[in-house]
């Protein structure tokens, strides 16, 4: 399977956003890629929002889906991109959501282990994620969708391990994708934060 991995940093417009991660769609479909995966806030930039992240994010997380399944559906490659989908306490979840070459949904994961270390918390804001990890089926592999700290922590991908199959992570360090690249098997997709 050939994985193209579209980097660029997101502003707090999901409309733009979705026009850049059209044009990277664009272009894996051109390198005869079948799989493109985008950055852990592709929908939307939440310092570029600020004060106003809670409605934002239920503002556009809907048309980020409809977008992710439409640009899917018309260069004909698979997505997996981050975005934030509502959430209780006007915290909302910090999810991978993953559509097929068609624009059907795949599945979605919900981070599971946010990032509160040092002088950041990102449980002030984001709702842990509820579901679990998620496997996804692409090209005959099983996909395991995580980002960090998740896929730092032990075996975030387990249920990959019943085939060949890869992760498909974002990291801010490289050390951090190569432990994650340990942990989860023969294969593991980064897209490098900073």
């Amino acid at each position: 399977m050939r994985i193209s991995v579209g980097q660029f940093g997101p502003v707090g417009d999901v409309e733009a956003n979705l026009a850049v991660m059209a044009r990277l769609a664009a272009r894996a479909a051109g390198d005869g890629a079948e799989l493109l995966v985008l950055p852990e806030e592709a929908m939307l930039g939440a310092r570029e929002v600020g004060e106003e992240f809670p409605d934002a994010v239920a503002a556009a997380w809907e048309p980020f889906a409809a977008g992710l399944a439409a640009l899917a559906r018309e260069h004909g490659v698979a997505v997996v991109a981050g975005g934030y989908e509502p959430g209780p306490d006007r915290r909302p979840y910090n999810t991978l959501l993953a559509v097929g070459a068609d624009g059907a949904r795949l599945g979605a994961y919900r981070k599971l282990h946010l990032y509160d270390a040092f002088a950041h918390r990102e449980s002030d804001r984001i709702t842990p994620g509820d579901g679990g990890v998620v496997a996804i089926e692409l090209g005959g592999l099983r996909l395991g969708p995580s980002a960090p700290p998740g896929a730092l922590a032990p075996r975030p991908a387990d249920t990959v391990a019943a085939g060949p199959g890869a992760c498909c992570a974002r990291g801010r360090h490289r050390g951090g994708a190569a432990v994650s690249a340990l942990w989860n098997g023969p294969w593991c997709v980064v897209r490098h934060k900073g």
